[in-house]
């Protein structure tokens, strides 16, 4: 493919760009935002993973950044906040994610997306709240306390199951959307250079 290095810089940046934007399109409503499917999308589409990893955490760490800092920023009175502890579980979550892309995914169909999608919800769930239960003095540090911790985040889960759904359609078809009818866009051979 021609140009394919200038055209694999302008798709990381778009969805990076995608990652950030899914963030603050419903900023007050909790875990709705597309960077699970950011990192379902990269593990099954692109051959060289360590975009699949990047583009995923660089979306999330950028756009924690500027949440943290003017949405949230009355909660933090240290200043500007770069790093909380809280981010090694969704940065460990998004990793995971994309292993479970590039094995379920190998073959992307409907029924494999809709599969992926409720994969990455799950996994974001459980190790995200895992996080929650082990760096909060809200549960016992016992095996009842992380049933707690889990059970009262059931609601948490509907609204990432709803916002993954949302935006996999967006990515997914509108990925292959762009394959489809205009083939020079594509990724060559699942491959960003």
């Amino acid at each position: 493919m021609k140009n394919n290095s200038k055209i694999s810089v302008i798709t990381a940046s778009l969805l990076i760009f995608f990652g950030i934007v899914s963030r603050f399109l419903l900023v007050n409503v909790p875990n709705v935002s597309g960077l699970e499917t950011l990192a379902l999308f990269g593990g099954s589409y692109f051959l060289l993973k360590r975009f699949a990893f990047i583009i995923p955490i660089a979306a999330y760490m950028l756009s924690d950044f500027i949440i943290n800092n003017t949405v949230y920023s009355a909660y933090y009175s240290d200043g500007v906040v770069f790093y909380q502890n809280y981010m090694l579980w969704t940065i460990g979550s998004l990793f995971l994610i994309v292993i479970l892309g590039k094995f379920l995914l190998q073959r992307v169909n409907l029924k494999n997306t809709v599969f992926g999608v409720l994969g990455a919800t799950t996994i974001f769930w459980l190790v995200s709240n895992f996080g929650d239960w082990l760096g909060s003095a809200v549960y016992a540090k016992s095996f009842s306390g992380l049933i707690a911790c889990y059970i009262a985040a059931i609601p948490f889960y509907a609204y990432s199951l709803i916002g993954n759904a949302a935006f996999g359609l967006i990515l997914f078809g509108g990925y292959e959307l762009v394959k489809s009818n205009a083939p020079e866009y594509a990724l060559s051979t699942s491959k960003i250079k």
